[in-house]
């Protein structure tokens, strides 16, 4: 039950602090429950294995995000939950893939 604005704002919230593995649009669809929703694909990741809670965390700081809890994380504009090892990938080429977090607007 998201409204289509702040859809729209998590999507691209997501591609700019997780750009290495964008959402990208490919249309629109029905679901199992026959409602109306939007159908997004991701890039495929080689993963060595998930990262680990702490190599989360250095990342989210890095990008400025203070820890709340240990999956959430918030800036001056946004809150990143669910933010643990089997939705972030620690890829081959040793750097974080956020494949599955979700994001909003800070209230």
């Amino acid at each position: 039950g998201d409204d289509l604005e702040n859809f729209f704002i998590r999507i691209n919230a997501h591609n700019k602090f997780f750009s290495n593995v964008p959402y990208q649009m490919i249309g629109f669809s029905y679901n199992s429950r026959q409602e109306f929703c939007a159908v997004l694909t991701q890039p495929y990741i080689l993963a060595e294995r998930e990262a680990t809670e702490d190599e989360i965390a250095e990342y989210m700081e890095a990008l400025g995000f203070e820890m709340d809890y240990i999956d959430e994380f918030h800036n001056d504009q946004y809150e990143v939950f669910d933010a643990v090892p089997n939705n972030v990938l620690y890829g081959i080429d040793k750097d974080l893939y956020f494949i599955d977090t979700q994001i909003r607007l800070k209230k």
